[in-house]
């Protein structure tokens, strides 16, 4: 299975004419643009793999002959899975990914940091995915999992308070420990019953 963290931003621009996702709410949707995307990996044994790469900005500020002249580019991601921890039922470990503004040379990194957990109920016949989310507050967050039947979960929606040209302003310095929400969630793993979420973020 694969856990998704990706960091959007909400606006058509951003930050003085930059491209953004243009949409206001967390999806689980492979078509969704993200600024960052980290992607796990992993099963109830061990962690499998991860990557972490964008979607790539344009600078829309200046109109599109300008926009098309300077083309598309893309950060140079960075992501790391730290402090797995593997016991019998449950699989956890830590995630961080950060990406900059490549038409900035530069730019603050976007850093996020997920501290996950998962664990198999088998006399429930239900999965536990639980966590923290922390990094910086600009721009929105969602984080979700892609299960091996295919099934989608969101898990986690952070939308940041920021405006569109002060957000950039909040990525300067280190945020690990800034915590931008906690999730829990259950989900049925036999029957028809739906994903029972318990979603708290700030």
């Amino acid at each position: 299975m694969y856990l998704f963290v990706r960091r959007y931003a909400p606006f058509a621009e951003f930050g003085g004419g930059f491209e953004g996702d243009v949409r206001t709410q967390a999806t689980t949707s492979s078509t969704a643009t993200a600024r960052t995307v980290g992607v796990v990996e992993f099963d109830n044994t061990t962690v499998r793999g991860y990557k972490s790469f964008s979607d790539g900005t344009q600078f829309l500020g200046a109109g599109p002959w300008l926009a098309r002249k300077i083309g598309k580019k893309f950060s140079t991601m960075k992501a790391a899975i730290m402090g797995v921890n593997k016991s019998p039922g449950s699989i956890s470990f830590t995630v961080f990914t950060a990406g900059s503004n490549p038409l900035v040379p530069g730019a603050p990194d976007i850093d996020t940091y997920v501290d996950f957990k998962a664990t198999w109920i088998a006399a429930s016949g239900t999965t536990r995915y639980e966590g923290v989310v922390r990094g910086d507050s600009f721009p929105n967050a969602e984080v979700f999992i892609v299960e091996e039947n295919k099934r989608e979960v969101l898990l986690f929606d952070f939308q940041t308070s920021s405006s569109k040209n002060t957000g950039p302003l909040r990525l300067v310095g280190e945020h690990a420990s800034v915590v931008l929400g906690t999730f829990g969630v259950n989900v049925v793993a036999i029957g028809p019953q739906a994903p029972v979420a318990r979603v708290h973020g700030s």
